[in-house]
């Protein structure tokens, strides 16, 4: 019982000091702002599954994420 104990406190030590990125760093409010108009506009016509209008949704995010730098999965060549 007091190996779990002893367990319980190192992880959360452990847990409580790491250094992970801060959202504020790397969200802003203007970004999600643009991303949300940009996606709710009528001018993506609507983003129902199996229609046109979802590519366009798709090609958005995509260049987003091409933008931010994210990289494809090993062996794909889309997101």
């Amino acid at each position: 019982m007091i190996h779990r104990i002893v367990f319980v406190f190192f992880i959360a030590f452990v847990s409580s000091t790491v250094s992970a990125q801060r959202a504020e760093k790397i969200i802003n409010v203007k970004d999600v702002t643009r991303i949300e108009k940009i996606l709710s506009a009528d001018e993506m016509g609507g983003r129902k599954t199996f229609t046109p209008d979802i590519e366009k949704a798709a090609d958005f995010i995509s260049a987003e994420f091409k933008k931010a730098g994210l990289g494809y999965w090993d062996g794909l060549n889309s997101y």
